[in-house]
């Protein structure tokens, strides 16, 4: 027999689902930016505004 849920139980489940999403992204975000930012050619790491979308180059780790 499954168990009934009330409406608080399930809007706690969503909401501590959503903060798991968002504490993930937050956590990730860095690890992303160092990543992008080694595929980089120098003037466009440096840039100010930074570029996110580039053509990535593998020179730097030949």
């Amino acid at each position: 027999m499954a168990a009934v849920r009330t409406s608080s139980e399930v809007a706690f489940n969503r909401i501590a689902i959503a903060a798991v999403l968002i504490a993930t992204l937050i956590f990730l975000a860095p690890i992303y930016w160092i990543a992008s930012t080694a595929f980089k050619p120098k003037e466009l790491a440096v840039s100010v505004p930074p570029t996110v979308l580039f053509q990535p180059e593998v020179t730097p780790f030949i």
